[in-house]
């Protein structure tokens, strides 16, 4: 029974390890965190590396560059409308917001980079006041959900990571029979095996995997979708003189919104921890220990399914929508399509050269079965005209003598013998293994006969 629950916290240990390195990803693709840049004397936030990168930022020029003749263009085709259709809007002012298109560009790039600085620094500042109250032992996501499944504060001591103290040590268990441990005697550990829920480890840490892995993907969806407005921006600025804006305007609210979805994850996650203590408290009174486990298992991981909807709660105050969870949904059914699709084509192609079972339950040769058929029909065909009668007395003793041990020895195993209605056991004269040394015998008395 040990090994059983040995192996259950080596995949609880082993998946809140895994939470807490999706977490130091988490933090870096929300801007919390920095990276390393080869070649580079400090490290930098990703999302500003990006935008600022120099491969980024000729493309962008180039799109500029060609914003001006497509505003000009927009310019030309504005006036000639204008003139056609009732003058809502003069020639004058529409050459003047063609004038300022390349100005716009400039000012909004420089008002783009400077409202992702800020927004990191508030971001950061929001992330701080939430870890103001936390204790000095700067615990891991995953250090804290074990020390809810224990009950009590785990001293983690050495141990950096969640995985690092074993079983025996963990409950304090002495070795029984063989390689199990003896869990009736648990004394001198980090926690108690008694009770410890299990229950709660292994949910929580599969439902904190899924969770953490959407939201991962949201952020860095996040990440192209904003270098991608912004190489975009001169473009949308380029509509002015034809559309008054609205097309720039659907930009800046998808820009800024956008920017501003890392808050909802962040502020999510925050909220988890930060409440995370406080449910361990509750209990319900009168209640045995099984019912009290499951309501504090249903607390924390129905809780933690909030933190990828944070992101749709936080665009929703601000009138958006957020639409990277649905897209990382929609982009993981198109692979398992893409991967069940070549699985299928694969097992297709397999079938159609090596031959096997088709979805009609038929069985089919493939084409090295045909050609094998094909081969075995030449070699008779050409042994026949060679050989004549001997070749072909030849072939039928061997079929013969092939057909009679198949036979033979299928009695062994008790089947039905086409030649004996049923075979009568191993050791009985008509089957089994005295039936195996005639057929055998007949065999090697009919070769010895064959002349060709």
């Amino acid at each position: 029974m040990s090994l059983f629950y040995e192996v259950l916290y080596w995949i609880i240990t082993n998946c809140l390890y895994l939470v807490d390195s999706i977490m130091e990803v988490f933090e870096i693709l929300s801007g919390l965190s920095t990276v390393a840049v080869e070649g580079a004397d400090s490290e930098v936030v990703l999302l500003e590396y990006v935008i600022t990168n120099a491969t980024v930022q000729k493309v962008f020029f180039c799109v500029a560059g060609l914003s001006m003749f497509v505003a000009f263009v927009f310019t030309m085709i504005a006036i000639c409308k204008n003139m056609v259709i009732t003058n809502k809007k003069t020639v004058g002012k529409t050459t003047f917001q063609f004038l300022m298109t390349s100005f716009s560009v400039l000012i909004t790039i420089y008002a783009l980079f400077g409202f992702i600085y800020l927004a990191n620094e508030i971001l950061q500042i929001i992330d701080l006041s939430f870890n103001v109250t936390a204790d000095d032992r700067n615990l891991t996501l995953g250090q804290k959900i074990m020390e809810i499944c224990a009950g009590k504060e785990i001293y983690w001591n050495e141990a950096k990571n969640v995985n690092e103290i074993p079983f025996a040590d963990m409950f304090g268990l002495e070795k029984g029979w063989g390689i199990f441990y003896d869990l009736d005697k648990s004394s001198g550990g980090k926690a108690d095996f008694s009770t410890f829920n299990f229950l709660l480890g292994t949910l929580a840490s599969i439902g904190l995997i899924i969770v953490l892995v959407q939201a991962a993907l949201s952020l860095t969806m996040r990440i192209f979708n904003i270098v991608f407005l912004y190489i975009a921006a001169p473009l949308c600025i380029a509509t002015v003189p034809l559309d008054n804006g609205a097309r720039f305007k659907l930009w800046r609210e998808t820009t800024i919104s956008k920017i501003l979805l890392a808050y909802g994850n962040v502020i999510a996650v925050n909220v988890y921890i930060l409440l995370l203590p406080l449910l361990t408290k509750l209990s319900i009174s009168d209640k045995g220990t099984l019912v009290n486990m499951i309501f504090q298992t249903v607390l924390i991981v129905c809780g933690a399914m909030t933190i990828p909807g944070g992101q749709l709660l936080f665009a929703r105050l601000f009138g958006t929508q957020a639409e990277e969870n649905r897209e990382a949904l929609s982009g993981f059914r198109s692979m398992a399509s893409t991967v069940i699709g070549g699985g299928h084509a694969v097992a297709s192609l397999g079938r159609g050269i090596f031959g096997g079972t088709n979805r009609y339950n038929k069985h089919t040769s493939g084409i090295l079965g045909g050609a094998a058929k094909a081969a075995g029909g030449a070699v008779n065909l050409g042994g026949s005209l060679l050989g004549g009668n001997a070749y072909r007395s030849t072939m039928s003793k061997v079929k013969t003598g092939a057909s009679n041990l198949k036979n033979t020895l299928k009695g062994n195993f008790g089947k039905i013998n086409p030649q004996a209605q049923q075979s009568q056991g191993i050791f009985m004269s008509n089957g089994g293994l005295v039936g195996s040394l005639k057929s055998l015998n007949n065999i090697r008395k009919n070769g010895l006969d064959i002349e060709l």
